[in-house]
Parts: structure tokens; C-alpha cells; sequence
């Protein structure tokens, strides 16, 4: 027969030891109906602090955004990607809020003051395709549909009350 070891080596006091695995389970629970909820497109209260798109959001279609700019009244595309780089490896900011309409404003706004050109007018579309497993390019028609046509004599506000431009 051993004897119990004296110095008990374990980091949680006995007495919570139950406590805190009634409160792993609960979250372990709380992540799952989460997870369950983000799928299905129903977003209740409760579950926004657990829902992380990277893994909840399923989109069938895949997506491209161009951008126009109207400088001395003629049209012109321009890649976006010129006035506002690449961080991190994480692919263009503006691919990230072009569902959102305050966050386009702000970005075509910025677009105004950083084209070289000086446009009077800026122009983001949208390109959307079905996606298909296994496959990067489009395999039929894109619809193009407009996000913003913003003129550059327009100001925006940002979240901390400045104006731009």
C-alpha cells in the first residue's frame, strides 16, 4: 500500500476543482451552440461573442471588387491595391468591409486623397461567381453590381468625429 503524496502538485485548491469543470463544460457547450448557430444564419444575442466568421460564415459565391476612378471626366480602373497596400499577407483591407456601407464610404473617401490623379469621382463594383470545389476562376458569368459611387467633393465622418477629407 502507497502512502498519498503529501505535496498535493496539481494548481487548482480542491475545493474548486468541481467548480471549474462545471465552467470548462459550460464553455465548451456555450462554443459549440455557437459554432451551430453561425452556421445556420441565425445570430442570436448571446452567441455574437463566440462566433468568429473565419469559421462560421459559408458562402457559396466568390467575389472580386474593382474600383473607378473619373479623372478629367473620363473613367478609368485603377487597382486598388496601389493606394492601399497589402498588410500582413492578409489580402486587401477593402475586400474585408465591402458589405458595409459607413466602412466603403470611408474607403472611397481615402481613396479621393490618396489617387495620384486627383479624381472628382470614385467607383467600387462588386464581381460575384458561384464557386466551384477545387477551382479559383470564375466558371460563368460574373454579376457585377455597384457598391459606392462616391464624389470627392463629399465628406465622411470617422469614429473618432473627424471629417474627411
Amino acid at each position: 500500500m502507497t502512502k498519498p503524496d503529501p505535496y498535493d502538485r496539481r494548481t487548482t485548491p480542491p475545493q474548486w476543482r468541481s467548480w471549474a469543470l462545471i465552467l470548462i463544460a459550460n464553455l465548451a457547450l456555450y462554443l459549440v451552440a455557437c459554432f451551430i448557430y453561425g452556421i445556420v444564419w441565425v445570430h442570436p444575442w448571446w452567441a455574437e461573442g463566440g462566433r468568429w466568421m473565419m469559421f462560421t460564415y459559408t458562402d457559396k459565391g466568390a467575389y472580386t471588387v474593382l474600383a473607378e476612378v473619373e479623372v478629367d471626366g473620363e473613367w478609368s480602373q485603377f487597382d486598388p491595391t496601389s493606394v492601399f497596400p497589402t498588410m500582413w499577407g492578409s489580402g486587401p483591407r477593402y475586400y474585408r468591409v465591402h458589405d458595409d456601407a459607413h466602412n466603403m464610404e470611408v474607403v472611397a473617401a481615402s481613396t479621393c486623397m490618396r489617387h495620384p490623379g486627383k479624381p472628382s469621382q470614385v467607383l467600387y463594383k462588386r464581381g460575384r461567381w458561384e464557386k466551384q470545389l477545387g477551382n479559383l476562376e470564375p466558371a460563368g458569368d460574373i454579376r457585377w453590381s455597384k457598391i459606392i459611387l462616391w464624389n470627392c467633393g463629399d465628406q465622411v465622418t470617422l469614429p473618432d468625429g473627424r471629417l474627411i477629407p
